[in-house]
């Protein structure tokens, strides 16, 4: 003969579901274990969630909207609804590749050398600093 089903109240997993608890903090809180709460109330769980997430959607998109705006939320549905970036594009400067590209092997090695020997003469701490096309290394003496 089987264990006799632990009663669990229906409306107590929805109420406390559509609040945003995990099934296991469910399960915790009405003392069963978190398979049998799950399997007996998937469906519920499943809209339970659902209805929490639309419930949070427009209340945000409410903040969002209302006067006056509230900006921070109005930025972050900017960028989870609508995929925009406060982050620039990277861009590639492939003009200053394409100079190596025209040196020889030879050229090349010779100026990878050149670099090294000035940056074992640079003092502690110094960081070579990006050039602009065309910018020169001047030592100040």
């Amino acid at each position: 003969m089987a264990r006799p089903k632990k009663p669990i109240d229906p409306a107590a997993v929805e109420k406390l579901a559509t609040m945003g608890l995990s099934a296991e903090l469910i399960a915790a809180y009405l003392d069963v274990h978190h398979h049998t709460l799950e399997r007996r109330f998937r469906p519920i769980l499943k809209r339970c969630r659902e209805k929490r997430n639309a419930n949070l959607m427009i209340k945000l998109y409410q903040e969002a909207m209302a006067t006056p705006c509230n900006t921070a939320i109005a930025i972050f549905l900017a960028k989870n609804w609508l995929g925009m970036t406060d982050r620039p594009d990277v861009v590639v400067n492939v003009q200053q590749n394409a100079i190596y590209a025209e040196l020889t092997r030879e050229q090349l090695l010779a100026s990878i050398a050149r670099a090294k020997a000035l940056e074992a003469e640079a003092p502690v701490g110094w960081q070579p600093a990006l050039l602009e096309q065309g910018g020169s290394v001047e030592q100040s003496g």
